[in-house]
């Protein structure tokens, strides 16, 4: 946890830096944004983050229909988001910073406005359930190469995500992770995969093959 007695370092729950309103922004010295921050600001539409941020909590952007430009890159700090932070916004692209190291799950569920995320600069070991769950825009997204787990049904209905190269280092896709993801093509499975989950490109059009001893799901009918 952030180390509230630093000099200027609080909670945005001390301060009033998540009133609703068109453009917000966070002010420095703010280690951590709530659960819920902003959840439901429907009339927001840009936020500007602090280098101090450090976490942004579950659902603090959830459900702000107008939000469509943060920078996450500003938050040069920032370690976490939690669970559906950005869920049904408008964001287009997406950039995490190094220091991020863990990325909930449903962060940007139902993002259907989203084309670009870019998280190969960041320090992810697993893309959560549902992290995309429903961005049916997704062109293209780059991966870290920390990144070891890509869990059920983080792309799941992508359907436009064309651009993917998984990392040396992926030894487990989950079930359906990828399952809808209807334009993606020639796809190289890591040699470090060990478990295939089941349905995990099913609807799609990946083509790929599977190396003798990788775990399949029980029930995988791809």
């Amino acid at each position: 946890m952030p180390d509230l007695d630093k000099p200027g370092a609080h909670c945005a729950t001390e301060t009033a830096s998540f009133v609703c309103e068109e453009h917000a922004t966070i002010e420095d010295g703010v280690l951590v944004l709530p659960t819920g921050a902003y959840k439901g600001c429907t009339i927001l539409q840009t936020v500007t983050l602090p280098t101090t941020l450090e976490q942004i909590g579950a659902s603090a952007f959830s459900g702000c229909t107008s939000l469509a430009a943060v920078n996450l890159k500003e938050a040069s700090s920032l370690q976490s988001i939690g669970s559906h932070a950005f869920s049904k916004t408008l964001l287009e692209h997406v950039a995490l910073p190094p220091s991020l190291k863990t990325l909930g799950a449903y962060a940007f569920d139902e993002v259907r406005t989203l084309e670009r995320a870019e998280l190969s600069e960041s320090s992810l070991q697993v893309i959560e359930a549902g992290t995309f769950w429903g961005c049916g825009s997704l062109l293209g997204v780059s991966l870290p190469p920390t990144l070891q787990k890509i869990d059920t049904a983080s792309f799941y209905d992508c359907s436009a995500l064309a651009e993917l190269e998984l990392p040396a280092g992926v030894h487990h896709i989950g079930e359906h992770a990828f399952r809808g993801c209807s334009s993606l093509g020639e796809l190289a499975l890591p040699a470090a995969l060990v478990f295939l989950g089941f349905n995990a490109f099913r609807g799609s059009s990946a083509k790929y093959e599977v190396r003798r001893g990788v775990k399949r799901g029980e029930t995988d009918d791809d």
